[in-house]
C-alpha cells in the first residue's frame, strides 16, 4: 500500500484528537521545556513547527550506549544512517551525501545536501561523509528533518544536524572517563573547567576513542590494518561575561578534531565471513582545526546583537596502495554572520541577519594519472524571520532568505586528456517561509508551514565507458508541513506529529548512460524534472512517575521519481528510503541505578536508484541497553550493549552477476554492507 493512501486518515485522526481535547489544564507544567537553539527564532519543542529531535545533556548522560553522533542519528525514524557505505545520512529520502559521491565527489567538488553544524561551524563534506564525533561534554544535539535552506542556506536541503558543546561555567570541575570493550574498543576522555575571574572562565575537553571494524582487510605499505578506526577531539573554550549595561557575552572556541577509518565496509558473499570486497581498503583521515567566536550584547531591553565568526583549516587524506587512488584535499574556510534580534512584550519576535562564507580548496586524486583541482567559493546571504501573534490563539511566522554564490572550479590531468573541468558559475535563490500556528490551549498547538529549499549545481565526470564531463543545475523543493504538539495527563505525556509533502524540481539524480548494464560505472548526474516525497512522523515521551520513562517514535515515508524523461527511472523510489521505521525505549531510575532498554525497527529499501530487486534489503530490528550505577556522588560505573542479539542484516545490497563459466547462482557474487555487530563496552567516570 502506498503511504499516500494512509496519511490523510492518520492526519485526520491526529487533528480530531487534538481539537477534541480543548479543556484548559489548571496544573503547573511539570515538564522541562527544551529550547530548540538551532532555529532562527527562540522556541521550545512545544512551539516549534519543525520536525526536530533533541537529545539534551540529561538524555545523553543517561544513555552511554550512544557513543558518537552517528549512534544518535541511527535511531531517529526517517533518517537512514548506513554506516560502512561511505555515505552521509539520508533524511526523509534525500541522500545527504549529495549528487556527487565517492571519487566523483573529488572531480565535481564535493557538496553535501545535509548541513552539520558543530558550535555554529558548518562541517565540510568529508567530515559529514567520513568523519564522526564522540559524545563527550556535549550540551545538546538537535536534528531538524526536512529542508532547512531558509535556516542554514547552502547545503541544507535534506536537513540540519546541530551539535552544541558545553560552554565554560563559573564552577571548578574536573571529570575523567575511561572505557573499553570488544572490537578492541578503548576510550579516554577528560574535561576541566576553571573560573579565572568573576568574568572569565575556561573549559578544556578531550576525547580519544578507538575501535576495530568487524570487516577483514589486508595490510599494505603505510597502513598496518585498514580496520583500525580512531577519533580524537580536543577543544578549548574561553568565556567572558560582562557586568556592564550590555550584558556582553563572548565565547572563543578552539578545536582540533581528527577521525580515521576505512573507506567502506562492503563485503563479499558469503556475508557471515565479513570479508572485504577490496581487502586492501583505502583509509580516510579527516583533520579539522578551527577557531570560532560568538558575541552577544543587549542594545536595550528588546534588541540584541549577535555575531558569530569562524576560520577553519581542513585536510582530508585518502591512503591507499602504491598503485591505488590516493587523494588529498586542503580547504580553508572563513565565515562571519551578524544578526540583530528583537523580542517584544506582546510575544512578537524577529531576527535579521547576513552571512558571508568564503572557501579556497586545493585537491588532487590519483586516477590513471594525478588529477589536480582548485576550487573557490564565495557565498553571501541575507535573511529575516519573524513571529507575529495577532491574538491569543493565532501566530503568523514569516521568513525570507536571499542566497547568492559564485563558484570557480578548474583542473584535471596535466594534458586535460582524461578530465577537464573549467567552471565559473553563479547561483542565486530567493527562499521564503510562511507558517501559521493555532494554540488550542496551553498544552495543545497545531499549525502548518510552507518553505522553499535549494541546493546549488555542480559537475563531474563519469567513471565507466564512455568517460564524459558533465554539469548539472540547481535543485529546488517546495515543502508543506502540518504539525501538532500536545501535553497530556498533567503534562507527564508529550506527543508531536509532522505530516509533510515535498515536491522537488530539477532534483540532481544519477542518469545511466548504459541502461543495458546497470552495474557498470557509466553514470552522470542530471536534473530530474519532478520528484515527490510524502510522510508522517510521530513521537511521544511519557514520564510515568519519578522512576519510569517511556519514549517512542515512528515514521512513514513514500518517494517517487515522477518526471525524469529518458532515464528509465520514472515511478521508482529514491534509494535508502524505508516505508516505515520505528523507535521504542524505556528508562528506569531508582536510587543510584539507571537502566535503559530500546529497540528500533526499519523496513527494507532499495540500495540503488534503479530499484533492482537484488538491491532491496529486508526489514530488520536491533536492540540496545545500558546500565549505570552511581557508586558515589563523584563516581559512576556503566555498561552498554548495542545490537544485543547481534543482528547481521544487510543495510546495503549490491547485486552481482556470475561469470559465464560459473555454475553458481548470481547471488553468490553479491556484495553487501551489514549492520554493525554486537558492541559491548564498560566504563568508569570520576568527577571532582
Amino acid at each position: 500500500m502506498k503511504i499516500k493512501e494512509v496519511l490523510l486518515p492518520v492526519a485526520a485522526l491526529v487533528s480530531t484528537t487534538v481539537l477534541a481535547n480543548t479543556d484548559e489544564s489548571n496544573t503547573v507544567n511539570q515538564m522541562t521545556f527544551i529550547e530548540v537553539t538551532g532555529e532562527l527564532l527562540s522556541r521550545s519543542l512545544l512551539q516549534s513547527g519543525n520536525s526536530v529531535v533533541v537529545f539534551d545533556t540529561k538524555t545523553l548522560e543517561s544513555r552511554p550506549e550512544l557513543r558518537t553522533v552517528r549512534d544518535v542519528l541511527s535511531e531517529i525514524p526517517n533518517i537512514t544512517m548506513v554506516t560502512g557505505t561511505g555515505k552521509a545520512p539520508t533524511v526523509r529520502g534525500i541522500d545527504g551525501t549529495g549528487a556527487a559521491e565517492n571519487a566523483n565527489a573529488f572531480f565535481a567538488g564535493s557538496r553535501a545536501r545535509l548541513n552539520w553544524q558543530i558550535d555554529g561551524r558548518s562541517a565540510t563534506y568529508n567530515e559529514i561523509v567520513f568523519g564522526d564525533l564522540g559524545i563527550w561534554d556535549l550540551n545538546q544535539i538537535e536534528v531538524l528533518r526536512g529542508p532547512q535552506s531558509t535556516l542554514a542556506g547552502r547545503n541544507a536541503i535534506a536537513g540540519t544536524i546541530r551539535v552544541e558543546t558545553q560552554d565554560p561555567t563559573f564552577e571548578q570541575q574536573f571529570t575523567i572517563r575511561a572505557e573499553g570493550g570488544n572490537l578492541d574498543q578503548k576510550r579516554l576522555s577528560a574535561t576541566y573547567n576553571q573560573p579565572l575571574t568573576e568574568q572569565f572562565s575556561v573549559r578544556f575537553a578531550a576525547d580519544q576513542f578507538e575501535r576495530r571494524s568487524p570487516v577483514a582487510y589486508e595490510p599494505y605499505p603505510g597502513v598496518e590494518n585498514p580496520a583500525d578506526m580512531e577519533g580524537r577531539a580536543i577543544r578549548g573554550k574561553l568565556l567572558y561575561e560582562g557586568d556592564d549595561q550590555y550584558d556582553t557575552r563572548i565565547v572563543v572556541t578552539l578545536t582540533d578534531n581528527k577521525y580515521t577509518g576505512p573507506n567502506g565496509e562492503i563485503i563479499d558473499y558469503p556475508f557471515n565471513e565479513r570479508r572485504s570486497n577490496f581487502p586492501q581498503q583505502p583509509v580516510h583521515v579527516t583533520h579539522t582545526k578551527s577557531v570560532g567566536v560568538e558575541y552577544n550584547a543587549a542594545i536595550n531591553e528588546q534588541l540584541e546583537l549577535e555575531v558569530t565568526a569562524s576560520a577553519t583549516d581542513f585536510n582530508f587524506e585518502r591512503k591507499s596502495t602504491p598503485d591505488g587512488s590516493k587523494a588529498n584535499v586542503d580547504t580553508k574556510e572563513y565565515v562571519i554572520e551578524p544578526r540583530l534580534r528583537y523580542q517584544g512584550d506582546n510575544g512578537t519576535q524577529w531576527v535579521i541577519g547576513s552571512r558571508y562564507y568564503s572557501s579556497k580548496q586545493d585537491d588532487w586524486i590519483q586516477f590513471i594519472v594525478k588529477q589536480s583541482f582548485t576550487d573557490d567559493s564565495n557565498n553571501f546571504a541575507i535573511y529575516s524571520e519573524g513571529a507575529f501573534p495577532f491574538n491569543e490563539k493565532f501566530e503568523l511566522t514569516a521568513g525570507l532568505r536571499y542566497e547568492k554564490e559564485n563558484r570557480k572550479r578548474e583542473g584535471g590531468d596535466p594534458d586535460r586528456a582524461i578530465a577537464k573541468i573549467e567552471s565559473d558559475n553563479d547561483y542565486s535563490a530567493l527562499l521564503p517561509k510562511l507558517g501559521l500556528s493555532y494554540q488550542v490551549n496551553e498544552e495543545h498547538t497545531i499549525g502548518l508551514q510552507l518553505s522553499r529549499g535549494y541546493n546549488a549545481g555542480g559537475g563531474g565526470i563519469s567513471f565507466g565507458a564512455p568517460i564524459v564531463n558533465y554539469e548539472y543545475d540547481e535543485e529546488y523543493v517546495n515543502s508543506l508541513e502540518l504539525y501538532g504538539r500536545q501535553q497530556w495527563a498533567d503534562n507527564s505525556l508529550s506527543t508531536s506529529q509532522n505530516l509533510f509533502y515535498s515536491q522537488y524540481t530539477d532534483m540532481q539524480l544519477p542518469f545511466d548512460l548504459t541502461p543495458e548494464n546497470t552495474r557498470d560505472e557509466a553514470y552522470v548526474v542530471r536534473n530530474a524534472d519532478k520528484v515527490t516525497t510524502v510522510g508522517f512522523e510521530f513521537s511521544a515521551d511519557w514520564r510515568i512517575d519519578e522512576q519510569f520513562n517511556l519514549y517512542g517514535s515512528f515514521a512513514l515515508l513514500d518517494s517517487e521519481i515522477t518526471d525524469y524523461p529518458g532515464s528509465g527511472l520514472e515511478g521508482n523510489s529514491l534509494f535508502m528510503v524505508p516505508s516505515a521505521s520505528m523507535k521504542l525505549g524505556g528508562t528506569w531510575q531508582s536510587n543510584n541505578w539507571v537502566i535503559n532498554v530500546s529497540g528500533q525497527y526499519t523496513d527494507g529499501w532499495y540500495t540503488n536508484i534503479s530499484n533492482d530487486e537484488g538491491s532491496k534489503t529486508d526489514a530488520f530490528a536491533t536492540f540496545d541497553t545500558s546500565l549505570s550505577y552511581l557508586i558515589s556522588e563523584q563516581t559512576k560505573l556503566y555498561l552498554s550493549v548495542r545490537n544485543i542479539f547481534d543482528e547481521d542484516a544487510p543495510v546495503a545490497l549490491y547485486p552481482g552477476t556470475a561469470p559465464a563459466d560459473s555454475n553458481e547462482p548470481d547471488n553468490h557474487f553479491d556484495k553487501a554492507v551489514l549492520t554493525q555487530p554486537r558492541t559491548i563496552s564498560a566504563g568508569l567516570q570520576y568527577t571532582f
